[in-house]
């Protein structure tokens, strides 16, 4: 029987970080914000850590004051100086309409000035003038930029495109980053949920008190195929296979 691991052990496989400051949980590996009701799967998918270990991370964790979900971690106030704790500013455009959306192209700030503001031209929006760094809580599509004061960001962050035209190539490579980073973020949901639920019914109460996963264990798959099948209904013996020399 494997031993339970100890509170040390599990402090220091613990990579979750509590930021009263903000009131969130931040993963210092990952470099993103975690809300409460996600951290579970966070640890499984993304640290591979197991239920003993996970789970008492969890519960100490679930139990402090922080955002529980995606939509209680809005973005800090534009203007500020860059968090420290997050990746470096990334280049990116503001729309100059409103203060809410941000991109990491100006394409996307152009086709929100088309769609939103109903501004199909105007001479003083351009790359240049709409340049700033952001930063953001989530490393995925999911995270929504902030701006960050420019004149304390990092010189090692990459300078500002002031291309306001890029070719038809560059554009069909962004759609294509963007669709590729969308559906890995989707495919990580699905996977994540789909082992949480076989997680689940391999530790439902019926298992548990049938002690099937016991028996089962090392056991020949025919043995398990055999066990397995559904009773006939006829009065015939059930072959499970052979015992000292005898069926």
């Amino acid at each position: 029987m494997s031993q339970e691991p100890t509170l040390d052990y599990i402090a220091a496989c613990n990579p979750i970080l509590h930021l009263p400051e903000y009131k969130m949980l931040f993963c210092k590996p990952c470099q993103n914000a975690i809300p409460s009701q996600e951290l579970r799967r966070h640890l499984q998918v993304h640290h591979s850590q197991k239920k003993p270990i996970r789970e008492p991370i969890v519960l100490e964790m679930q139990s402090l004051p922080v955002a529980q979900t995606l939509k209680e971690l809005p973005p800090q106030p534009d203007n500020q100086p860059p968090l420290s704790f997050l990746p470096r500013p990334v280049p990116g455009h503001y729309c100059p309409r409103c203060v809410f959306y941000k991109a990491t192209n100006f394409k996307n700030v152009r086709a929100h000035l088309n769609t939103e503001h109903k501004i199909f031209s105007d001479p003083s929006i351009t790359a240049t003038s709409t340049a700033c760094f952001l930063q953001r809580w989530i490393q995925s599509p999911r995270g929504k930029w902030w701006k960050v004061k420019a004149d304390v960001v990092p010189i090692k962050c990459h300078s500002i495109d002031g291309n306001a035209n890029p070719t038809d190539e560059e554009l069909a490579m962004m759609k294509m980053e963007v669709e590729e980073e969308q559906r890995l973020v989707d495919e990580e949901v699905g996977s994540a949920e789909q082992t949480l639920e076989l997680e689940h019914d391999e530790n439902t109460e019926w298992l548990r008190t049938s002690e099937w996963p016991r028996w089962f264990q090392n056991r020949p798959l025919h043995i398990i195929a055999a066990a397995s099948a559904t009773p006939s209904i006829q009065d015939l013996p059930l072959s499970l296979g052979s015992w000292a020399g005898e069926e």
